[in-house]
């Protein structure tokens, strides 16, 4: 992982949360900025502004999914742990948070504006596949994120199509 900063890593990154990190290198800052909008505050101004502007019940379930994909996240982080192995930031990194936010975003902007479907999917899988080598996650970690997000994706689909 050519970009990987290896230190101590707490459960939740304040500094990075509300500005992308600046990398030792140009391509890793681009990178970093590339993946910001999967970042909380962002993905839920995105998740805010979907919700708005679909109707209300829909709206409340995109509000929903972002809040119990988040939720879940964070529990997962402190409930799972693995062995540090020499490596500190890994310890509680499962699942990925910017992964399970860009695809329940990704989502989100694919239900309000359709057309724009194939763009959001393709910018999350991006997000994903540059977290490894931005040495914010391990592949599991990337894994368990789209996991975590296609399921929970896929339930708020399923009661919001039985519900209409």
């Amino acid at each position: 992982m050519p970009w990987a900063q290896f230190g101590p890593h707490h459960l939740i990154q304040i500094g990075s949360t509300f500005k992308p990190d600046l990398r030792p290198t140009l391509t890793a800052t681009l990178v970093s900025v590339w993946t910001f909008p999967a970042s909380p505050p962002i993905s839920a101004l995105v998740v805010l502004l979907c919700a708005w502007v679909l109707p209300r019940r829909e709206g409340i379930a995109v509000i929903g999914l972002w809040l119990v994909a988040n939720g879940i996240e964070l529990l997962s982080k402190l409930i799972v742990s693995r062995p540090s192995l020499g490596q500190p930031g890994f310890v509680n990194s499962f699942p990925s948070g910017h992964t399970v936010r860009a695809f329940v975003v990704a989502a989100v902007l694919a239900w309000t504006w359709r057309r724009i479907a194939f763009p959001a999917y393709a910018w999350a899988l991006s997000v994903t596949v540059a977290l490894v080598p931005l040495g914010a996650h391990v592949p599991t970690d990337v894994i368990g994120g789209a996991l975590l997000a296609a399921c929970l994706i896929w339930t708020t689909a399923s009661v919001s199509a039985a519900g209409s």
